[in-house]
């Protein structure tokens, strides 16, 4: 493949060549709509194909295709905007459309565009200059997860969802270093941050969402500028998605459920990229819809429709004094009294905080990275997080999230109840799970707080059973209206009696 076109040229169109010898393995069209504030919507496309060839895979943007003269008289309107365009209030209301009546009125050569030719203009013109410029496909595919850029003068690559059996997919965008530079500096910018060679690594979230990484020159790598991006889905997944797609199933889901309803301790546990914060927010999503609830992080990835939910995070700022951390805000958490606190990721000073929030009697759910009992319990008790053992019997259970080595399922491997000596309670076995709910010594201490007697308890577990059951059996899965109307409808019906 050849690298996306040089900066000579007058727009950069990114260079779409198969490998030799390769197979296809799929492709799809990606459409999307240009918004604007006045609701005047511009539309396009672009197409993607994904291949495999020498036991490498490939990710091929395709742009709309754009004649010589047109995609001259594109690059002209975009290198002109700031110097010929006189400024307009209608130019904040609908920005591609003002550059089109522009181009009609001043552009050298334009003609009458056809349908087809507008929406390949308006990709163009919106990826400049609305976007991330050859960015900008990779950010608006909804099937990438990930995007990694190592350096100047290689392939990005991603991980895709459905195909990420093949690991890292090479794609068709290989930046300069004057481009790279560009990307980066624009990235930074876009989430309110500054990057140079004083502060060379910056750590923000896209207006999208999205969470960046990105470090600049060769203060800290030898290669040059890079950046990783991690993708969110616009709306998260839902338990019952987790449910239908083999992370975990419906025993487990209600069991994990009810033991967060009872205001219990759950650490959520894996390596990187496993699917920690996906199943904790998917958790998080079915608690009582009336409660307070409290989420910490770094950057914003939580996502919760409850009304009661108040998202904090951190603030990072230079200036003595002026920077505030996950530990101040666990603390700030505990003095309002929340009925449930989530830590997006606990691995600093402020795990000691939130085993007192969870001794306080507020529900607690938490990420740490660890592959096992011994290694979460040694980094927990040692510095420098240094929790005393003692505390440790606060953690009702640890919930262990693997990734399949061929990349394709993330699912829950095991459920750890902790006690003096830690007990498992639910173990994966192919695609589906052993163990019983019922068998478990936390939530009978758990329900003993709250008066539930052992029918109660069975009662309870079985409700939600019935309830994820229904839900992924009618398809009611991936809406997160749907899971909060079916909610409030759930936590209205309760009618046990003795």
């Amino acid at each position: 493949m050849k690298s996306s076109s040089s900066l000579s040229e007058p727009l950069e169109v990114l260079s779409f060549e198969p490998p030799r010898d390769g197979s296809l393995l799929g492709n799809y069209l990606v459409a999307y709509e240009i918004p604007s504030k006045g609701g005047i919507g511009h539309k396009s496309a672009f197409a993607v194909y994904v291949y495999e060839a020498g036991g490498r895979g490939f990710y091929l943007v395709k742009e709309p295709y754009l004649d010589p003269l047109l995609r001259s008289t594109v690059a002209y309107a975009i290198n002109s905007l700031t110097s010929w365009l006189a400024p307009s209030p209608v130019m904040e209301i609908d920005p591609i459309g003002y550059l089109f009546a522009e181009l009609k009125r001043g552009g050298p050569n334009m003609k009458r565009l056809s349908a087809e030719e507008v929406k390949g203009a308006a990709h163009f013109l919106a990826r400049e200059i609305l976007g991330y410029s050859v960015l900008d496909p990779l950010i608006r595919d909804p099937e990438i997860e990930d995007i990694s850029c190592e350096g100047p003068s290689r392939f990005i690559k991603v991980w895709h969802r459905r195909f990420n059996s093949r690991g890292w997919l090479e794609t068709n965008v290989c930046l300069t270093q004057e481009r790279l530079d560009a990307i980066v500096t624009r990235l930074v910018h876009r989430s309110g941050r500054s990057i140079s060679t004083v502060s060379p690594i910056v750590d923000s979230v896209l207006p999208e969402g999205f969470r960046l990484a990105a470090t600049w020159g060769r203060e800290v790598t030898s290669l040059g500028s890079s950046f990783s991006i991690r993708k969110q889905r616009v709306e998260p997944y839902t338990l019952c998605e987790l449910i239908k797609g083999g992370t975990v199933d419906s025993k487990v889901a209600a069991y994990l459920w009810m033991l967060l309803e009872l205001k219990g301790f759950v650490v959520i546990a894996g390596v990187t990229a496993s699917g920690k914060t996906t199943l904790l927010n998917s958790l998080a999503a079915v608690l009582n819809p009336s409660w307070k609830i409290i989420s910490i992080e770094d950057t914003r990835e939580i996502a919760l429709p409850h009304s009661g939910w108040k998202p904090l995070h951190t603030r990072n700022i230079p200036a003595a004094g002026a920077s505030i951390n996950l530990f101040d805000l666990v603390k700030l958490s505990l003095r309002e009294r929340p009925d449930f606190v989530i830590l997006g990721e606990a691995r600093g000073q402020e795990v000691q905080a939130l085993f007192q929030s969870a001794a306080a009697g507020s529900g607690c759910v938490t990420t740490f990275h660890a592959p096992n009992v011994e290694s979460l319990v040694a980094r927990l008790t040692e510095p420098p997080l240094s929790v005393s053992r003692t505390l440790l019997s606060l953690i009702d259970a640890i919930v262990f999230i693997v990734k399949s080595a061929d990349g394709g399922r993330r699912f829950v491997s095991e459920v750890v109840e902790m006690h003096e000596t830690p007990l498992q309670l639910f173990k994966a076995d192919g695609a589906t799970w052993e163990g019983d709910p019922e068998e478990s010594h936390k939530l009978v201490k758990r329900g003993v707080g709250f008066g539930y007697s052992e029918r109660r308890m069975s009662y309870e577990l079985q409700r939600r059973f019935e309830f994820l059951e229904r839900m992924v059996g009618e398809g009611k899965i991936s809406s997160y209206a749907n899971i909060s109307s079916e909610l409030r409808k759930f936590y209205l019906s309760a009618s046990f009696t003795l």
